[in-house]
C-alpha cells in the first residue's frame, strides 16, 4: 500500500476542483486538531471530516455541497 501523501492530495482536489470551478480561486488547507480538510473556492470555504466517506470527498458548506472522486 502507498504512503500517504498529502501534497500529492492537496494537487488532486485542486485539480478536481478546478474542473467545475475553472477560474477560481481554489486552496486546500488542512486541520488536523478538527480533523478536517477545507477547500476554499473564491472565498467560500467548504469542509471535509476527514473518515467520513471513503468513495468521495464530500465538502459542505452551509447547506450546499461540492462532491469529489476519491483520490485512488
Amino acid at each position: 500500500m502507498p504512503a500517504y501523501d498529502e501534497k500529492a492530495e492537496r494537487n488532486y482536489l485542486i485539480k478536481e476542483a478546478s474542473k467545475l470551478y475553472p477560474n477560481a480561486s481554489i486552496t486546500v488547507d488542512y486541520d488536523d486538531e478538527d480533523e478536517a480538510i477545507h477547500l476554499d473556492i473564491d472565498g467560500t470555504r467548504y469542509t471535509f471530516q476527514v473518515g467520513s466517506d471513503d468513495d468521495a470527498y464530500v465538502f459542505q458548506s452551509s447547506g450546499a455541497r461540492i462532491m469529489l472522486p476519491a483520490l485512488d
